[in-house]
């Protein structure tokens, strides 16, 4: 998962593998040449979603949350 800013826009999107794949690149460098430039910023976010499933594990076992509810949200990642 990257998230790349295009004219200082923030946008989602998901890609194959740790950034941004070859073909994505050099579609948004060609956008860009066309649409007054884009800059393309990737964060590797895995330890955030390590750290949001840690946080929700100990909500669960402190009783805050429902027991079960992380490993529900986890499959609904296997739905798509």
């Amino acid at each position: 998962m990257a998230f790349l800013a295009i004219n200082a826009t923030a946008l989602r999107c998901r890609c194959s593998g740790q950034g941004v794949a070859p073909a994505e690149r050099r579609a948004i460098y060609e956008a860009s040449k066309e649409g007054g430039g884009a800059t393309i910023v990737e964060f590797d976010v895995r330890d955030w979603h390590r750290k949001a499933i840690d946080i929700g594990r100990r909500l669960e076992a402190k009783g805050t949350w429902d027991k079960g509810l992380v490993d529900q949200v986890l499959a609904l990642k296997q739905l798509r």
